[in-house]
């Protein structure tokens, strides 16, 4: 965000990325609602290392709606780890494009 833009909120609110622990803990949280999960939370937990909980939240919510897409019962380990890749790979670009940046 812009400097104009942070004008205009009367106070910032910063967030610590999650530890292993909570996002270990989101994860089963959103894929709780499921029927079915085989799901390898501490390997999806090394994966997510550096996301936000928004990013391991929408990683799940893509998780389960391709699940319900391709007419599945269970949503996997491969199901959720995509999405979370996806999201790491953008953040280590975003983060390399800002530190390439002169100043």
């Amino acid at each position: 965000l812009d400097y104009a833009l942070f004008r205009r909120f009367n106070e910032l609110l910063e967030f610590d990325l999650p530890t292993r622990e909570l996002i270990v803990e989101t994860l089963k949280t959103k894929l709780a609602s499921c029927e079915c999960v085989k799901v390898d939370f501490e390997k999806l937990a090394d994966a997510a290392q550096g996301l936000s909980f928004a990013e391991i939240t929408q990683a799940c919510d893509e998780a389960i709606k391709e699940t319900i897409i391709n007419n599945r019962k269970c949503v996997t380990t491969a199901d959720v780890l995509g999405p979370v890749l996806d999201r790491a790979t953008f953040h280590r670009r975003f983060v390399q494009q800002r530190n390439d940046r002169p100043d």
